[in-house]
């Protein structure tokens, strides 16, 4: 009888679940709350359509997202074709925290240079190492597929793209990144002196206290003011404040 009433409860909560994740009003819910989430969180305006709901293996599907800032500076801004994110049951009742895991594909980011920086990279910095919730969380990994980087500054005398590949995890305090450049160019004052850049790159953002960064880069670009032989290679290391 005992086993009986315990099949019955779990075939009910099954069901339960099951229609929950194709119910639209849930769908709406669920999207409204991981809005305002993200939208305090991170200081910035959002949206998107929920294409996906999951309560068994937690996942959200989101696609035509775009970001921007809050107010009307327009400096930066990211969008992206299809926003998956899941987290695990496990982790949560053994750990008592949420291990976020976030797949992005096509990608496209664009920033303008402020006080020589990215203006978007304060955005970037909370998205990584994500500010405190009612349930404490933390990104565990992020992939992106079909990345795009748009990059011009206020005198319009900077203009650079650049595209890649990257996956990214978090390793004890160090969120470990791989990227692989796929092509760019970088042009200034009008006139393209990069071209072609491709090569690996890897980053290290140590997150224990303040963000120290370690980078090894290897890779190839061309100079096309060099004519025929304009190929060039760059490889070294950037460690915290030394380089090499």
């Amino acid at each position: 009888m005992i086993k009986q009433i315990i099949f019955a409860l779990f075939v009910g909560i099954v069901v339960t679940f099951f229609i929950a994740k194709q119910d639209k009003w849930i769908q709406h819910k669920v999207g409204q709350i991981f809005k305002e989430v993200l939208e305090q969180s991170f200081d910035c305006s959002i949206s998107f359509v929920v294409k996906k709901v999951n309560f068994f293996s937690p996942k959200l599907v989101l696609e035509q997202v775009v970001v921007c800032p809050r107010d009307d500076s327009k400096n930066w801004q990211w969008r992206c074709n299809r926003y998956v994110t899941t987290c695990t049951w496990g982790h949560f009742f053994d750990h008592g925290s949420i291990d976020i895991s976030v797949t992005m594909d096509g990608l496209e980011m664009s920033s303008a240079i402020v006080d020589g920086s990215l203006a978007i990279t304060p955005h970037l910095a909370k998205i990584i190492q994500v500010p405190s919730l009612p349930i404490p969380a933390f990104l565990k990994s992020l992939i992106l597929k079909r990345a795009t980087l748009h990059v011009t500054d206020k005198a319009e005398t900077i203009d650079g793209t650049i595209q890649w590949h990257s996956s990214s995890a978090k390793i004890d305090n160090v969120f470990k990144s791989t990227i692989y450049i796929i092509d760019g160019q970088l042009a200034i004052c009008n006139k393209i002196v990069i071209t072609a850049p491709t090569g690996n790159l890897k980053i290290d953002f140590d997150t224990a206290k303040n963000i120290k960064v370690s980078v090894h880069i290897d890779s190839s670009f061309e100079l096309p003011y060099l004519g025929e032989y304009n190929t060039c290679y760059l490889t070294g290391v950037w460690d915290h404040n030394n380089g090499r």
